[in-house]
């Protein structure tokens, strides 16, 4: 009885892992960020500046178009500078942040053009990574879990995304949303300074972590 009850005490428990529920959290807000791609901005083209869907249609091509060009070079330059995850993030949600706040200036049509450049780079940075990240991450026999809880906070995002963003939308307007989705990145590059900061100590105290920084 004593034995079972130590087993017990000793369940696995996800939400202890602090670097892995922080992780989650940048998952959900670059997801809340990166998804105003397929459900604000396709009407914001029209409302704002007339375009019919072909020219998101080019959009996302020009998106596609990067990331085959540029993807494989850039994710291979990233591996051999051992860039740390906790930085990728971190920039990644800079330069999506960045993006968005170009639409804050919003009197000519190019300027999509500039905002989808900063978005691909910042998913290329990203997006291979996370992946990435939470299979290290994951703890030996809960590997399954691990890899769910991480696609279930992208899910979440992409169920809130459409649904808070067009509510603001709605009732304060595109700009409203481009502040608060900056919001989001801003969020984002705060809990990555503090997952850098979760795994520098993670890997003093455990000299065999291969997450790095």
């Amino acid at each position: 009885k004593e034995v079972s009850l130590h087993k017990k005490n000793n369940k696995f428990q996800l939400y202890k892992d602090k670097k892995y529920m922080v992780f989650l959290g940048i998952s959900f807000l670059l997801g809340m960020v990166f998804m105003q791609l397929f459900f604000t901005l396709p009407t914001y083209h029209y409302v704002q500046f007339g375009l019919p869907e072909n020219y998101t249609g080019l959009l996302l091509l020009l998106n596609g178009i990067l990331i085959v060009l540029i993807e494989m070079p850039l994710v291979a330059w990233i591996e051999k500078n051992k860039t740390g995850y906790a930085k990728l993030f971190f920039y990644s949600a800079m330069l999506m942040g960045i993006g968005f706040l170009f639409l804050l200036y919003d009197s000519f049509w190019q300027i999509l053009i500039v905002h989808m450049v900063f978005i691909t780079i910042a998913e290329m940075i990203s997006f291979p990574f996370t992946n990435s990240f939470a299979m290290k991450s994951s703890k030996k026999g809960y590997e399954g879990t691990y890899m769910a809880w991480y696609s279930i906070s992208f899910s979440f995002a992409h169920i809130l995304c459409p649904l808070i963003s067009f509510k603001i939308i709605q009732h304060f307007g595109y700009q409203t949303n481009w502040i608060v989705t900056v919001v989001f990145a801003l969020a984002a590059m705060v809990l990555s300074l503090w997952l850098k900061k979760l795994v520098s100590l993670s890997q003093k105290s455990i000299p065999n972590e291969q997450l790095p920084a």
